[in-house]
């Protein structure tokens, strides 16, 4: 689940803040403290989510099965050897 909402975060990050700074240069003029705070907290949740990724990347690398060991013998599978 957390693996999923991380790709999801990832994906969706950069898109909500390219949308969120045009709104605020269109519509809305905040503060810039307010536009600060934003950028941070979608750099911050994109960094998060992408430590996530790599983490689990590495992690299940440990917890192969044991079809991941076997030696492939590829002169069988190609028919005209």
């Amino acid at each position: 689940m957390l693996w999923r909402m991380s790709a999801v975060a990832i994906t969706c990050t950069p898109w909500l803040a390219s949308l969120t700074v045009y709104l605020f240069s269109v519509r809305y003029t905040p503060p810039v403290t307010v536009t600060v705070t934003t950028c941070a907290l979608y750099v911050v949740l994109y960094v998060v989510a992408r430590a996530i990724l790599l983490v689990f990347m590495f992690t299940t690398l440990r917890d192969l099965p044991p079809d991941a060991y076997k030696a492939v013998s590829w002169t069988s599978l190609v028919p005209h050897l």
